[in-house]
């Protein structure tokens, strides 16, 4: 994706919805200011003592998310979902009001979001518990209450396809365009990123909303991760997702939406929309995770990338890392960074600590967080950091470094064999 000037794809709207609030300005205080937004566990629906601490959507957010999205239209829409559609609000708001002027169908619309339990085990459970009775199990009544719940409806298990986000932003929003809906953690993302990049340059948009939502709160999910061993035991309260510490013990999940309005370089001059931040390429590869050696494959993609934009890694103003706080994961990362830039003093940072994994909204969060990095000429810590567990690279830590950065790469992993990179520029550099 090695663009001309006036064809470089620019992100031009930013919207969020996550544990910090709306916006990009409480996720940005919380990032400089290294608090953790982080709080106690709760679903109504599920008791453990397993999970001390989730980045939980405040419900009061939820609350105002879900009376957005038409009334017709709520029983299809999980939390997330509806966290989604307040987020390209956000993001379209940013966008200056002229996107609107693009004809619907010149609208591109390109959703990622988490996979969801079908059906929901819970509902079920409950009819079953209301209709029971000394002489059995009140039929009648199990239906009635399992149809009102919608844990059982055939009719209804559309709340968990792959296209849920989808269906509902182009409903309310009227993005009748070209449109590519991607599941699961962060690929999806990158997958919905590289096809509106794709869209875009090749002509069939003229603008595309890129979106990413989705939750860790559900029991299967929850449960597959415990006993994979990669849930952090909360002995540091808030603080205890540590990336690239050698005191890690696991990380935090969490959930939300992003949202990024994407254009071509003269169409934002055109409609006379701010440039956030140029998005200069990417690259995603996927391994087996279990295999031992996986960073030379992962730096021999990355350095492609490097090669078609004509750059040197060393010569980049900042990373920001994945950092899951998972051991295996953040190793990589490491030996990644490491095997990148040497010796060079490239500061690396990492948003993990603050808000959690948030499945396929993180890629965007952490463009959006790069694009401040840019115009605030600062980058935060990694919060919890206290420990490195490497000296040869440039941790940001203990404090905000004010500094000027033209160039910024993003690492994304997955705790299934996934990983991708963006490699994002200062909008100056288009001048």
């Amino acid at each position: 994706m090695n663009h001309k000037k006036n064809d470089a794809i620019v992100v031009t709207g930013l919207g969020m919805v996550l544990p910090t609030g709306v916006g990009m300005e409480p996720l940005w205080s919380a990032f400089v200011s290294g608090k953790p937004a982080f709080s106690p566990y709760h679903n109504e629906r599920i008791k453990t003592s397993l999970i001390p601490f989730f980045g939980h959507v405040p419900q009061s957010l939820l609350a105002d998310a879900r009376q957005i999205v038409p009334h017709k239209l709520r029983r299809f829409t999980p939390d997330y979902t509806a966290c989604a559609v307040l987020a390209v609000k956000e993001a379209l708001a940013d966008a200056n009001s002229s996107w609107s002027d693009v004809p619907e169908e010149r609208r591109g619309l390109y959703t990622s979001q988490s996979d969801s339990t079908a059906c929901d085990v819970f509902s079920f459970a409950h009819a079953l518990d209301v209709s029971y009775q000394a002489n059995g199990i009140d039929f009648q009544k199990f239906t009635q209450a399992a149809l009102h719940a919608r844990g059982v409806d055939p009719f209804l298990v559309i709340k968990n396809l792959s296209n849920n986000v989808l269906a509902l932003i182009s409903l309310v929003y009227r993005f009748r365009g070209d449109c590519g809906a991607f599941v699961h953690d962060e690929s999806a993302a990158l997958s919905a990123l590289q096809r509106a990049c794709f869209s875009l340059s090749h002509g069939y948009s003229d603008i595309a909303l890129v979106v990413g939502a989705g939750t860790y709160n559900e029991a299967l999910v929850l449960t597959e991760h415990y006993k994979l061993g990669h849930l952090s035991p909360c002995h540091q309260g808030k603080n205890s997702l540590r990336s690239f510490d050698l005191e890690q013990d696991g990380t935090l999940l969490g959930e939300g939406a992003v949202a990024l309005v994407l254009e071509r370089t003269e169409s934002a001059k055109c409609r006379g929309a701010k440039s956030h931040v140029v998005l200069g390429g990417m690259v995603s590869t996927a391994f087996d995770y279990r295999a031992k050696t996986r960073s030379p494959l992962i730096a021999k993609k990355v350095l492609s990338l490097f090669n078609q934009e004509g750059m040197i890694p060393q010569n980049l103003g900042l990373i920001c890392a994945d950092g899951k706080g998972v051991a295996q994961n953040d190793a990589d990362e490491i030996a990644l960074i490491e095997s990148l830039i040497g010796d060079a003093p490239v500061p690396v940072t990492s948003l993990r600590p603050i808000v959690g994994v948030l499945s396929s909204a993180g890629p965007l969060a952490d463009i959006a967080m790069v694009s401040a990095m840019f115009e605030e000429k600062a980058i935060p810590p990694i919060a919890t950091l206290r420990n490195p567990a490497s000296e040869k690279i440039d941790f940001v830590r203990e404090g905000v470094r004010q500094t000027s950065c033209e160039t910024g790469l993003t690492l994304h992993t997955s705790f299934n064999g996934f990983f991708g990179a963006i490699l994002l520029k200062h909008p100056g550099v288009l001048s």
